[in-house]
């Protein structure tokens, strides 16, 4: 298995544990009361919407790195750089919002907050995917790996584990 795979996935659990996502926790949980096919139809749900936000951001991403493919040396070196300053933000407690990059970001934390149901895990997995002021670095980090493959399917495969490293937490958890 690709290292940058397990890395991601690790991301995604990684960002589950941010101070950010205990906001998220709880309107999970209350969206996924039940359990078994109940539980795994919300965490499949909730999957789809992180996979709506994440796995485009992997793909340009992947665009992005495949643009720069002959200059690959370079790349590696500047996103080794890169993930070298988010993983000193990380650590520091500074990071950055992707949320407010999005024109609707807020419209969907709103939509999320008073919707219920699949359309409600729906949402939440899609705002889960933009959220997090604290796991901003941690995307960031992934999102440069993608870039770095070169190739926009392994990039949008990458972000697709790094939704994964998020759910699977959380419905062990559940």
């Amino acid at each position: 298995m690709d290292i940058g795979l397990l890395a991601a996935f690790a991301g995604g659990a990684l960002a589950l544990l941010s101070p950010c996502a205990a906001l998220l926790m709880p309107a999970f949980f209350a969206s996924t009361v039940g359990t078994g096919p109940k539980l795994l139809l919300h965490g499949s749900i909730f999957y789809l919407g992180l996979l709506v936000v994440l796995v485009p951001l992997g793909v340009g991403a992947g665009a992005l790195g495949t643009l720069f493919v002959v200059h690959r040396q370079a790349i590696v070196l500047v996103a080794s750089l890169v993930l070298i300053v988010l993983g000193a933000a990380q650590a520091l407690g500074f990071g950055f919002d992707p949320s407010r990059l999005l024109p609707s970001g807020a419209n969907l934390h709103t939509r999320a907050a008073s919707t219920t149901g699949l359309v409600k895990t729906f949402l939440l997995g899609a705002a889960s995917g933009i959220a997090g002021f604290c796991a901003g670095p941690i995307l960031g980090a992934v999102l440069t790996l993608a870039a770095a493959q070169g190739n926009t399917v392994a990039a949008g495969v990458m972000l697709a584990v790094y939704g994964a490293g998020m759910v699977v937490p959380l419905l062990l958890i559940a």
